[in-house]
């Protein structure tokens, strides 16, 4: 994948696959996080071409949406019985910093 993938602003079709990946996180989030008595008592969930969360003009990408979509969803935690776990990974690790920088 290109380096200055992220350094310049994305394009329709990517931006297309970031809104479908949302809108199925959204539908499958659910499945793992809202059982009163969970299957799976930690949901891991991995990205290893995070990249810095956004492109040059700020829009977000993979990695920023799933947090999104947890978030929406986090009163379905079942009660804390369940501990979620992001894994977050780029070959440059400039971009995973800026990335955890974006995420606080």
């Amino acid at each position: 994948m290109n380096s200055d993938f992220h350094e310049k602003p994305f394009d329709e079709g990517t931006i297309a696959k970031l809104e479908m990946f949302q809108l199925y996180a959204r539908e499958w989030l659910p499945v793992f996080l809202s059982s009163i008595k969970p299957i799976w008592p930690e949901v891991h969930i991995f990205d290893f071409f995070c990249g810095p969360g956004q492109d040059v003009n700020g829009v977000v990408g993979s990695p920023v949406r799933i947090v999104e979509e947890v978030m929406k969803c986090k009163h379905r935690l079942a009660e804390g019985n369940i501990k979620l776990y992001f894994h977050f990974s780029d070959a440059d690790s400039d971009k995973t910093e800026a990335l955890r920088a974006h995420l606080k």
